[in-house]
């Protein structure tokens, strides 16, 4: 009867240890992400779809903020492939924390999409060993292309203070390049300077180097950026920074609060129109609960649940480990003292 026991708990203990297994799947911890350099891929998507395009005409998307937002930004997802667009920009703050759990979680969102999707390094990218991830699964931390008329420059502002001498230089050559074509565009996360706020309470969730906002703002006026396109702030502002237009667009999915201000705080994303005779946007509202109380809710139940799927590991191991000390002291150690004695 005592090894019949001592059995069942042997089961058992395998049978915890099976799924703790599967979880180490499912959360996408304990194996190595396999994308590589995918936004490289998906500009040669764009290229080898749209490389020539006629009279230089299309659209594209431009979303931010999601951080592992699933029903919301899943949702979003289904729009954007309904859209006549070519590509979607995510402006960052894809994921929560820059680990294998939420980069796996990103991945399987937009690997189900149908429209090409490029990224920009977003601080949240960069929490923890994010920065090594980043690189990585989606190449380098900034990079440029061209499409049609347009040129399109992405600029790593993810530590939230101030974009380096060296990618400095680099931008000023990019935007020499881009004195070629019609219209040039620059996405980067942070935000130049922060809408609600004046010049004198600058920053606000902003960069941090005033001085350096302001040397990035002369440069975009001096080579007459068209569109710069910013996440970092959750909600829908544009405006113009000296004379060069700007939209920041930050909700596709993550924690919005603002208050009861519906004009800038909703969920959203933003379809840029690109002609021969000139650049326009829409905004698209999402049918979510534009409600305060509903998207404060909201935002706590995405916090809470993102936390319990990065730490299931760490509970399910915990209780696994319980479990087999709790084998080992109770049963199998002493029915081994026992044939020892006998």
């Amino acid at each position: 009867m005592k090894n019949k026991s001592l059995n069942r708990y042997i089961i058992a203990a395998m049978v915890l240890l099976l799924l703790l297994s599967a979880a180490l799947k499912v959360s996408g911890g304990g194996y190595e992400i396999q994308v590589k350099n995918w936004n490289a891929r998906e500009i040669g998507k764009i290229k080898t779809e749209y490389g020539s395009i006629e009279g230089g005409n299309f659209s594209f998307a431009v979303l931010g903020d999601n951080k592992n937002s699933k029903r919301i930004f899943q949702d979003l997802l289904k729009r954007i492939d309904g859209e006549d667009v070519i590509f979607a920009l995510d402006t960052g703050d894809t994921v929560m924390k820059g680990e294998p759990v939420y980069f796996s979680s990103f991945l399987k969102q937009i690997e189900s999409s149908t429209t090409p999707i490029l990224t920009v390094p977003g601080n949240h990218e960069m929490y923890g060993t994010g920065r090594e991830y980043y690189s990585q699964i989606f190449g380098p931390y900034y990079y440029s292309f061209s499409l049609g008329n347009s040129y399109f420059i992405v600029l790593d502002d993810s530590n939230e203070e101030y974009v380096n001498e060296t990618q400095m230089q680099w931008l000023e050559k990019e935007l020499q390049k881009g004195q070629e074509y019609r219209y040039r565009f620059v996405a980067m996360h942070v935000p130049l300077f922060d809408p609600r706020f004046s010049e004198e309470k600058q920053p606000g969730h902003s960069l941090g180097n005033v001085t350096n906002a302001r040397e990035l703002n002369a440069l975009f006026d001096a080579y007459n950026v068209t569109l710069v396109l910013c996440g970092h702030i959750h909600g829908y502002f544009h405006g113009t920074w000296g004379k060069t237009p700007y939209i920041i667009t930050g909700g596709a999915g993550g924690e919005i609060i603002g208050g009861i201000d519906k004009e800038h705080y909703f969920y959203h994303y933003v379809v840029v129109n690109v002609s021969s005779k000139g650049v326009s946007y829409s905004v698209v509202k999402l049918p979510v609960d534009d409600s305060y109380a509903y998207r404060l809710a909201y935002g706590i139940a995405l916090h809470i649940g993102i936390f319990l799927k990065a730490n299931i590991l760490n509970a399910l191991m915990l209780i696994s480990g319980a479990y087999l000390i709790y084998l080992a002291t109770i049963h199998i150690f002493p029915v081994a003292r026992n044939k020892l004695k006998k």
